[in-house]
């Protein structure tokens, strides 16, 4: 899913980082997990990324504790420098959950 998004605050909506508890609203009704692994992305295209801030964009949401990966996240978020590869690979994991008609079912917005 292409966001129509260009950066944390686009003009079209107010979005907080999500670590823990942030208030998050939407115009462009994105469901704002696919935010989360958008702004997750960008962190990890950056040349100087820190897979660190990367993790913290998706270890609290309910889609990937509803996706039973949030033991991943936080072992993810955990090691205290985690590869590129790791979180990478949990996104991978969590589109493909958000894929199927039982995932799409948990989004919102």
């Amino acid at each position: 899913m292409e966001l129509h998004c260009k950066g944390i605050n686009c003009g079209n909506c107010e979005y907080y980082m999500h670590i823990g508890g942030g208030v998050r609203t939407c115009a462009l009704k994105i469901p704002h997990i696919y935010k989360d692994i958008e702004y997750a992305k960008r962190e990890l295209n950056k040349p100087d990324y820190d897979a660190q801030i990367a993790i913290m964009y998706l270890r609290d949401t309910q889609e990937v504790k509803i996706a039973n990966l949030n033991d991943l996240a936080w072992a993810i978020y955990r090691d205290g420098n985690p590869h590129k590869n790791d979180v990478l690979g949990l996104i991978e994991h969590l589109e493909n959950y958000l894929d199927t008609p039982i995932g799409s079912n948990s989004l919102t917005t």
